[in-house]
């Protein structure tokens, strides 16, 4: 599968560093491919990001909030892409870092805003990229919440939420764009109304 991720930060080279590992077939889109800052990762696997994103079915934006929405735009049409948004709408305000946005949207349904005709997924947002990549070693195998209102595509977005073998558990969560209007928006957020955790034989299970 051809993954493209738009971002090559900690986030975006640690995602794509370990789909390479399971085979996939993935692409970092970037501003500047000759920065030597991308030198470690394999050179002919960056482009620039509306060339990453031609002929991918996945695409994963990994950039920082503040530079989503023309990253997105410069990719041309995503209608019929499976596009995981893995970002957290964070910036710098007077105390620090803080959400950039209200309690009435969220980076999900802005994300799909900016890509009309897309399948959005919400996932890969509610940890580091140190934890992402080490998942394999935790003794209990983390959980890996994925949000999206695509039945039929949401299998293949929780399969890319599962960074390598023995790594993260995908779970499914409730649609991405809820009447809430802030579904996994939030690092660490438990607030998530209509769902409970239940936690039996060992599994961690998601109710709704």
């Amino acid at each position: 599968m051809r993954i493209a991720v738009v971002g090559a930060g900690s986030v975006g080279a640690t995602l794509g560093q370990a789909w390479l590992e399971r085979g996939e077939d993935v692409i970092w889109g970037v501003r500047n491919p000759s920065d030597p800052k991308y030198a470690a990762l394999p050179r002919e696997r960056v482009k620039t990001a509306a060339e990453a994103a031609k002929g991918a079915e996945v695409v994963v934006i990994a950039t920082p909030w503040s530079a989503a929405e023309a990253a997105i735009k410069s990719l041309g049409s995503l209608a019929g892409k499976i596009v995981i948004d893995c970002m957290n709408p964070l910036g710098m305000g007077p105390d620090g870092l803080q959400l950039v946005l209200g309690f009435n949207t969220s980076a999900g349904e802005q994300v799909a805003s900016w890509a009309p005709g897309a399948f959005v997924f919400k996932a890969l947002n509610t940890t580091g990229a140190g934890n992402m990549a080490t998942a394999g070693d935790f003794p209990v195998k983390p959980v890996m919440p994925v949000a999206g209102d695509d039945a039929g595509r949401k299998p293949t977005a929780r399969g890319q939420a599962r960074f390598r073998t023995g790594g993260c558990r995908a779970i499914e969560e409730r649609p991405a764009a809820g009447a809430d209007g802030h579904v996994l928006d939030r690092p660490g957020d438990e607030a998530r109304p209509r769902a409970r955790v239940r936690v039996s034989a060992g599994r961690q299970e998601v109710m709704f």
